[in-house]
């Protein structure tokens, strides 16, 4: 599947050692989890929140949680290749006056079942007295416990249908502190959530980037020519490597050179190829590593082809609505 490795902007970043087994390490781009009907365009509804009445802090930390919430969201979109950020207010004030919104989708959500709790804890400290004693002395810890969650829904721009809603859960508990006034505001301790939260959003929406480790296996021939192939992986001469592997593979039916140049081929985006040359090497040799490897090599032939028609309708969708325009300004 050579045609998709441009969608894939997969790259080889290093080659690196772990237990005398070679790994090359790539980056893969993964499809957007869900099928948004080639959706382009998003707006980010600004998150709402209940009002906490029991917070420690002067500051109501709900709002600022929300706040950030969106921060973070619309940060991501914005440096997503494939979504283009659309104005709150314009989506807002469109869905107010029932006008037709200028995104394809748009995000709503809210920060619910908010919970500060300062937690006070006895630790044990040894000390000695004036007369040199060794003594045990009790002193106060503190701790801030937060716990909220966040409901969103994913809504079609032009149906207003929701095309996904889930509720997330988060807990967050900081270190110990000497004092309550020493502690973080729970808007601060509960970033990472929103940063995490954030993250495996965008990837429900738009494609995202993974790292993969790809090992070669352990020659146990001695082979001086798999010697040479392995150093060629080490300087990241992956394509010579590959050949490498493959001319020993034809030569003698070395099934760890068959099985180094097929996982080449997977590193390369070749992912039919690497099937095909997988296939037979579980076919001969029934091998462990080799079913993992060609479920692997299924899987990223599964994922090319979902990105590659994600992609396509994206482009679709985009023309489609350009000739919309055209017609409605020749009109």
């Amino acid at each position: 599947m050579k045609s998709v490795v441009k969608f894939f902007a997969l790259f080889f970043l290093i080659t690196s050692i772990f237990g005398c087994a070679t790994t090359v390490g790539v980056n893969v781009e993964r499809p957007a989890e869900l099928n948004l009907n080639g959706a382009a365009s998003i707006s980010i509804i600004p998150f709402s929140y209940k009002k906490n009445f029991h917070s420690f802090f002067w500051n109501n930390e709900t709002e600022k949680l929300a706040r950030y919430t969106n921060e973070e969201l619309e940060k991501k979109i914005v440096s997503s290749e494939y979504l283009t950020l659309v104005d709150s207010k314009e989506t807002f004030h469109a869905l107010k006056h029932n006008l037709e919104l200028p995104c394809d989708v748009y995000i709503q959500g809210q920060i619910e079942d908010y919970h500060e709790r300062i937690i006070e804890n006895d630790h044990k400290v040894k000390t000695k007295d004036s007369d040199g004693n060794e003594i045990t002395k009790i002193e106060k810890e503190f701790q801030l416990k937060v716990r909220f969650s966040i409901f969103y829904e994913i809504i079609d721009g032009k149906t207003k249908e929701t095309i996904y809603s889930t509720t997330e859960h988060y807990e967050k508990t900081s270190s110990d502190y000497s004092s309550p006034r020493d502690l973080p505001y729970a808007s601060t301790l509960a970033k990472n959530s929103i940063n995490s939260y954030s993250t495996k959003l965008i990837k429900k929406i738009a494609p995202y980037t993974v790292h993969r480790n790809i090992s070669m296996m352990k020659d146990k021939s001695k082979n001086p020519n798999m010697k040479y192939a392995n150093e060629l992986v080490k300087n990241g001469q992956i394509n010579l490597a590959k050949e490498e592997y493959l001319k020993i593979y034809n030569q003698t039916g070395q099934i760890e050179a068959g099985y180094n140049a097929a996982r080449l081929m997977e590193a390369q985006g070749n992912y039919e190829e690497a099937e095909a040359l997988m296939s037979e090497i579980f076919y001969i040799s029934n091998n462990k590593k080799a079913s993992r490897a060609l479920n692997d090599i299924r899987y990223e032939i599964r994922a090319a082809r979902k990105l590659e028609n994600q992609i396509k309708a994206q482009e679709e969708r985009k023309n489609q609505e350009t000739e919309e325009d055209s017609t409605l300004k020749e009109k």
